[in-house]
């Protein structure tokens, strides 16, 4: 990417997941310049006094982490109360607010702040797979498959027009852990993408077809199950990228409750 065509004021957002990491630190390596980031957490706490510090390296990954090294300010937001109630006009003006993984709705006035667009990435291919958890109900639909949408933020959820999107298989086996890694950096590579053209007319997007979509919300522990119709590399692929809750998958077998477990 041409980094002179990158604005100089980009504002992050996303939570302190894996993704959202992801997303922040391909963004940084590709020389997109970010002014500052907001994090979906309760501020950590304040390290005591006359004590000798203590490195986390399990939190090094963490956006807010990356963010600081990188001496990006970071504003934490820990739930949607506290964000409807912060007041933008107090920071300072970005040509893009990009959203990677944040678990709650933006106001309106978030949506209307940057000068040319409030985006999202999404790790399914719009307008199929929308809500919060699109790579849980790709893995348990069996779908070979999938993808990121870069998408215009509307006030209804993953709805906005689709500025672009990049496909990729669900290769079998295929950890989620390593499923986030993949679409989180086709992800930033689709934003990067957008910084070379005529921003003002790629920002525009396509209107998704409504025909097609299809809303998930967060699993409950009774979809962490495994029905007998489904294929063994359905089967496998689902409990590989997936992680229940419980610690165990369930299946019915002779209308008995059967629990497997992964070892995998």
């Amino acid at each position: 990417m041409n980094s002179n065509k990158s604005p100089k004021n980009i504002c992050f957002i996303g939570n302190r997941g894996i993704f959202s990491a992801t997303v922040f630190d391909h963004l940084l390596q590709e020389g997109v310049s970010i002014s500052q980031v907001f994090c979906a957490s309760s501020a950590p706490a304040a390290a005591p006094e006359n004590t000798l510090p203590v490195t986390q390296p399990t939190q090094n990954d963490r956006l807010d982490s990356l963010a600081q090294r990188h001496n990006i300010p970071v504003t934490y937001i820990a739930n949607q109360r506290e964000l409807n109630l912060l007041d933008i006009r107090e920071y300072t003006k970005t040509e893009f607010m990009l959203v990677a993984c944040f678990p709650y709705c933006l106001p309106t006035s978030f949506i209307k702040w940057p000068k040319l667009a409030c985006l999202n990435i999404h790790p399914s291919l719009l307008p199929k797979y929308r809500g919060p958890d699109p790579i849980f109900w790709q893995l348990q639909n069996g779908e070979s498959q999938t993808g990121v949408s870069l998408h215009l933020i509307k006030p209804q959820l993953d709805a906005g027009p689709v500025i672009n999107q990049k496909y990729c298989p669900l290769d079998d086996g295929t950890s989620w852990f390593d499923i986030e890694i993949i679409l989180a950096k086709m992800g930033a590579e689709v934003f990067c993408s957008l910084l070379t053209k005529d921003i003002t007319k790629a920002v525009k997007g396509e209107k998704q077809d409504e025909s097609q979509a299809s809303y998930h919300p967060i699993p409950a522990i009774s979809d962490y199950s495994i029905s007998l119709d489904w294929s063994a590399r359905h089967a496998f692929n689902f409990i590989r990228g997936t992680t229940s809750p419980t610690g165990y998958y369930t299946t019915v077998s002779n209308a008995k409750v059967v629990k497997i477990i992964s070892t995998v």
